[in-house]
């Protein structure tokens, strides 16, 4: 996949489908993207997303056949994160892109009826949703307290084709908009929000996407001084959490451009970014022995 002019296209260069969503549009630089579940496991997400009673929508929904539409140009705001906060910085749909998968997330076993959704709605009352949810797509999770009751808890499980579509979409984000990070909606509305939950596994995902999986061949270089790490390769993108980066740090290199370099710093934080080659040295330590 590959971003022209706002719109995410195939690779053969054609783009996906786009419904525009009314919710939104305010001009955007985007420094994140939030991945999300739908809280439904049907198509409903994209007319949900257009109908002017909603008040949401996203860049992009991925159904569970891995079908992509987009929703929103990734330089206008969706309204995807709500109240949110992420490295002092509140109101994520000013900040960010986001991705919706559609999946019912968090489940729990009805008397009679099986695995389903379980709701809170407006006035406070609690709402069983269904249909209910095969047990080959759940991910067991022990029990949680459900309306003063006990009741055994599951995850949906995410499809193969929805989480390929997802990380190709998200590469093609990453690099076009020299995007800092890849969070879940869980971490930047803790305590309100679950999504994508954990059958998604956004650690692991974030890791692949921001490529910072440890890569033994790649070139390791020393920080030769205290230095700023940014979200691209130049002084006017700003700088990413983590920095400024202490002398003598250790990272890899991943990709140059034009007298920069991104680099992945080994450790707590996994922190990704552009440096300046000015400032590098070549590392002859053991790998991980930077600091």
């Amino acid at each position: 996949m590959k971003i022209s002019s706002h719109r995410l296209l195939d690779d053969d260069g054609s783009p996906f489908p786009f419904v525009q969503s009314p919710h939104g549009g305010a001009p955007l630089r985007p420094r994140w993207l939030v991945m999300h579940y739908t809280a439904d496991g049907g198509s409903t997400a994209v007319d949900w997303f257009k109908n002017p009673a909603s008040k949401a929508s996203a860049h992009l929904v991925i159904s569970r056949q891995g079908r992509v539409t987009q929703m929103m140009a990734f330089d206008r705001v969706a309204f995807h994160a709500g109240k949110s906060e992420w490295q002092g910085v509140s109101g994520l749909n000013r900040h960010s892109i986001g991705i919706e998968m559609v999946n019912y997330g968090e489940l729990f076993q009805h008397p009679t009826k099986g695995w389903m959704r379980y709701w809170r709605q407006e006035d406070g009352s609690f709402k069983w949703i269904g249909p209910a949810v095969p047990e080959a797509e759940l991910m067991l999770d022990g029990a949680r307290a459900v309306d003063g009751t006990s009741r055994p808890r599951a995850w949906q499980r995410y499809t193969d084709a929805q989480v390929d579509a997802a990380f190709r979409a998200a590469r093609a984000l990453v690099e076009a908009y020299r995007l800092e990070d890849v969070v879940g909606h869980e971490e930047i509305s803790p305590g309100r929000k679950t999504d994508p939950g954990p059958a998604f596994g956004i650690a692991k995902f974030r890791e692949r996407v921001m490529r910072r999986e440890h890569q033994p061949d790649a070139p390791r270089f020393i920080v030769t001084t205290t230095l700023n790490i940014h979200a691209g390769p130049a002084l006017t993108h700003p700088t990413v959490a983590g920095s400024p980066l202490a002398q003598n740090t250790e990272v890899e290199a991943l990709e140059d451009q034009d007298g920069w370099v991104r680099v992945a710093v080994r450790g707590p934080g996994g922190i990704t970014g552009w440096l300046p080659t000015t400032f590098l040295k070549t590392s002859n330590l053991p790998a991980g022995q930077g600091g």
